[in-house]
């Protein structure tokens, strides 16, 4: 199947949709979200989105037994029935539940802006952090 879509000039790009099933059985390198069928790229992060990623990860994880969180970073997140996003650090109660792909209610998801990211892409991101009910949504700026 296949879908036609407006780029930001105006034409007309064609992207392939594939399954659910599809994609969670698929490696990316780098990995991809998947929303409404179709995979979709993230910018991958520079020298100081790294950075602020490492810090924010170090910190949660010495604060890990005080806080009952535990950190992972870029971990598939399922955020509704056709939408799978990969936060940059993901934060979630103790214990985690043992999946590949996580499919509950994560503390906070937190992504950190690469000097590509724009705003409305991010948005999009929010939006669906939101919409899934994650209670808190951070994005960083380095």
């Amino acid at each position: 199947m296949v879908r036609e879509k407006k780029t930001m000039m105006g034409e007309m790009s064609v992207a392939t949709l594939i399954s659910l099933d599809e994609y969670l059985r698929t490696s990316f390198e780098p990995d991809c979200d998947y929303v409404d069928g179709e995979v979709v790229e993230r910018n991958v992060g520079k020298r100081r989105h790294g950075r602020a990623q490492a810090r924010i990860t170090i910190w949660f994880g010495q604060q890990e037994q005080t806080l009952r969180l535990e950190t992972i970073t870029e971990l598939r997140v399922q955020v509704g029935r056709g939408k799978v996003r990969i936060p940059d650090v993901v934060v979630a109660e103790i214990p985690i539940p043992d999946e590949e792909v996580i499919t509950t209610l994560p503390y906070l998801c937190i992504e950190i802006m690469s000097p590509d990211d724009t705003m409305a892409d991010m948005q999009d991101r929010i939006d669906d952090y939101l919409e899934f009910g994650v209670p808190n949504v951070w994005v960083i700026d380095p």
